[in-house]
Formats: structure tokens, sequence, C-alpha cells
């Protein structure tokens, strides 16, 4: 895994269970689909802090926000590229912050090209944050029904139930209590790994990471 220029979550943060394995499975996602030469969106691009994931690549993004390193400012419902534009897009713990979801992928699909595939992240449970604009949670179903117009490619939980737990209750505990977070997201990680227990429990989210696919004989329904 090359995290070269990637900064990785820090295992004394309250949200590490679920960063570190979301990085996790951006980065395989990006050595299994990403290929140099490539041009690649970011909605909602912040810092830009996976672009050192995708090399030799063409790489744009937007934002709302001024104050991040956004090549173009524009909301995720008017992107203002041409029609089939981007080989992929990329949108990491942005959905829950646009009111019009739907628009916005739609948007997306317009100006992904023919099989192009589009990364995304969604939260299914967690506090509210960039109020008053946090607007949506998901579940498994929600993120399929979102990425109806795709051909879905691969589905993820970021955490069984029991870590998923491990990682809310942590949201309680002061920062300045770091050894006892660091022994949370420990927990967290060991039972993770034991399916088994996992089964006992109804199932819990707290994050989701999807790929899906422009088909060339799949339109837009919009």
């Amino acid at each position: 895994m090359n995290l070269q220029g990637v900064q990785v979550p820090s295992i004394k943060s309250r949200g590490y269970l679920v960063d570190v394995m979301l990085l996790t499975l951006i980065v395989k996602a990006t050595e299994k689909y990403a290929q140099d030469g490539m041009t690649v969106l970011d909605v909602g691009c912040g810092e830009k802090p996976y672009r050192n994931l995708f090399g030799n690549v063409e790489y744009v993004g937007i934002d709302v926000r001024k104050d991040s390193h956004a090549d173009v400012i524009c909301d995720a419902k008017h992107l203002p590229f041409r029609e089939g534009s981007f080989s992929i897009c990329l949108s990491f713990q942005v959905f829950e912050h646009v009111d019009e979801p739907i628009p916005a992928v739609e948007e997306i699909f317009r100006v992904l090209s023919f099989n192009g595939f589009v990364f995304i992240s969604l939260p299914a449970s967690w506090v509210i944050h960039g109020a008053p604009n946090d607007y949506w949670r998901w579940t498994q179903y929600g993120v399929k029904k979102l990425l109806e117009d795709f051909s879905l490619q691969e589905l993820y939980r970021c955490r069984g139930s029991v870590a998923s737990l491990i990682q809310t209750c942590e949201l309680f505990i002061p920062r300045k209590l770091k050894m006892l977070i660091v022994l949370f997201n420990m927990l967290g990680i060991f039972l993770d790994k034991s399916v088994w227990l996992d089964k006992w429990f109804a199932q819990f989210d707290i994050n989701y990471f999807a790929v899906a696919k422009k088909e060339e004989n799949h339109e837009c329904k919009c």
C-alpha cells in the first residue's frame, strides 16, 4: 500500500477506526481502477487529502469553500464541465452536506465518461457536523438507491457492528484522554476481526464506501 504524501489517521483520534478503514478501501480501489493518464474529479475536495494516491493523472478539485484547495469553486449540483469529461469521480464524506443529493449524483453521472467510475463514501451514523449544512445519513439500501443509475461494483461497511459501536462511544471521550482513546481503538480493531462476534449483534453501520461504474448502455433516469 503506497501512502507516500498521504496523511495516515492517528490511532489517538476519535475517528480512527472509520478513517483508517476508509483510507484502506480508497487505496485498494485506486490500485484496482485508476491508471496514469486518467482525468479525476474530486467533488468536495477540501485540501485534496487523497491527491497523491492517483499518481500521474489530471486531477481537478471542486468545492463550495473558497478556503479549500479547489481548482473550481462551485457546488456539486452545477458542475461546469462537459459531458464525459472525467474517468473517475470522487466524493468522500461530502454528500451529507449536499442539500439535494440526487441532482448532484446526476451531475456526476453526466460528467463521467462511459466505463468511468465513481468512488464515494457516506456516513450511516455520525454526530452533526458542519452545521447547519448537515442533512443526511444513509443505509446500505440508501447508497444503492442513490447510485441506481450506475452499475454498483463494490459496497463496503467501514467496520462491523461491534467496532462501529466502539467508534460511536469514543465520541463521548474527552480528547485529552488520549490513552483511553487509543485503548478503545485497539479494542475496536481486535473485535472487528471477530466476524463471528459481529453476527451476534444487530447490524449497526457507521460509514460506507462504494465503487460504481457508468456503463455504456446505461442512461441516466433523470
